[in-house]
């Protein structure tokens, strides 16, 4: 069956408006009108005109991390105010990055919907200290709870002293070279410290707040207060003879025909219709598309059973993940040259919209962590290599299954979840694609 959404749908139809009133006053089909006003008709009268005031934009290179180039491609984008980077997340903001070139590869946006939120409520002060904060550690590791300065300083003679290179550890390897250097600490604190590295990384305001030593009503809005400017000149008329000529010689062209209007209309919705239909079924190129495989490359897809890579709700891969990962990746990547990767984390169905989406990425760049270190140890050239991650949550069930139909049944609040969990266990998987020389 062909799927068919209503958003789609509505889109076209307001393309097929457009473009019907765009083809009705080209082809100015007319009709007569009533008989010309005169001077007499227009003396005295009061009349208003409405216009548009430009409106500048917003500083964005104030924001730390974002200088005249970046600002220059945000503005390309259609981004021009502090409240739109506040509204976006850095996964949005790291795709339009992503887009604009390997120059803005280096770039780190993950604070910077927190900063323009700061800006945009006119929390002046505070966002100098962030400011300050993020431009002389790139946001310490103290940052994140459980860490003092002791492990700090361990840290720091491990390489690691940025939230960014934290989120980027392994858990039981800096477990182990922190108890060797005398920290008393477990895999489940090691574990924990780098989940919430990882949710900075993803724009939590709270956990940036609280990390920054900022109070978290920076949040809101200092005022919920609103107000409508409208820029209007009013005034009587003096002189009527030009509008009672125009209105002489506007009699003469009456309205335009509304035939083309509908017919515009019609053509896009049935185009829209018909483009739509082609697309059923063709659900993961929406993915494939963001990421297309570089000229010259063909592509090894694996995709990797989450059950297998992970425990229940956790984003730490398994010994059996890990496993997986060397036998069915590393040893296709052996004897090639790999010129890149899309790693894209998927969700069943099931539980809560937006934490199958965080969790499915996390699990995405679990793997992608992962491969990066087993290709290093292999030998496999991937340093400088383009690794694309996405998390996909729950929108692409796997192709190959049917579990919207073969797993309805296990929906019900009072489904077996054991049974449930192995019906929908096809949907929970990381898929791999390696872009490999041809």
């Amino acid at each position: 069956m062909f799927e068919v959404g209503v958003l789609p749908i509505l889109f076209w139809i307001f393309v097929g408006i457009a473009i019907g009133g765009l083809i009705s006053w080209l082809m100015g089909g007319r009709t007569d009108t009533a008989s010309a006003l005169s001077v007499r008709d227009f003396e005295g009268k009061t009349v208003s005109v409405k216009y548009e005031r430009d409106t500048l934009v917003d500083q964005l290179e104030a924001i730390e991390g974002i200088g005249p180039k970046i600002a220059d491609l945000l503005h390309e984008n259609g981004i021009h105010r502090f409240s739109q980077i506040a509204a976006m997340d850095p996964v949005e903001i790291a795709d339009i990055l992503r887009r604009g070139g390997s120059e803005f590869a280096i770039a780190r946006p993950y604070s910077w919907p927190f900063q323009a939120r700061l800006l945009d409520n006119g929390w002046l002060n505070e966002f100098v200290k962030v400011k300050q904060d993020l431009r002389a550690g790139r946001l310490n590791v103290k940052a994140v709870r459980g860490i003092g300065e002791p492990t700090a300083e361990r840290l720091g003679m491990l390489g690691i002293t940025s939230v960014p290179q934290l989120a980027d550890a392994e858990v039981e390897k800096l477990t182990g070279q922190l108890v060797q250097a005398g920290d008393d600490v477990t895999v489940g604190n090691v574990g924990n410290w780098i989940d919430q590295a990882r949710r900075l990384l993803m724009g939590d305001g709270t956990s940036l707040a609280a990390a920054l030593g900022v109070p978290a009503a920076v949040l809101s809005r200092r005022t919920g207060r609103t107000y409508k400017e409208q820029h209007v000149v009013s005034g009587p008329i003096v002189d009527a003879g030009p509008l009672a000529a125009l209105s002489a010689t506007a009699s003469g062209t009456g309205r335009p025909s509304l035939l083309p209007f509908w017919l515009g209309l019609i053509g896009a919705a049935v185009i829209g219709l018909l483009s739509l239909l082609g697309m059923g079924g063709a659900r993961e190129a929406e993915i494939a598309a963001t990421a297309a495989a570089p000229e010259g490359t063909r592509v090894l897809t694996t995709d990797l059973v989450s059950d297998t890579l992970f425990d229940t709700d956790s984003a730490v891969l398994t010994d059996a993940g890990k496993a997986a990962i060397d036998g069915e990746i590393i040893a296709k990547a052996r004897g090639t040259n790999v010129r890149g990767a899309r790693i894209v984390g998927h969700a069943d169905v099931r539980g809560d919209d937006a934490a199958n989406l965080l969790l499915s990425q996390e699990r995405a760049q679990a793997v992608a962590d992962y491969l990066r270190e087993r290709a290093v140890a292999e030998g496999i050239d991937w340093n400088g290599r383009t690794v694309q991650v996405f998390g996909a949550g729950e929108k692409f069930p796997n192709p190959s299954a049917n579990t919207a139909e073969d797993c309805a049944s296990f929906t019900a609040a009072n489904a077996d979840p054991v049974a449930a969990g192995e019906c929908f266990a096809p949907d929970r998987r990381v898929s791999v694609d390696l872009f490999v020389e041809s």
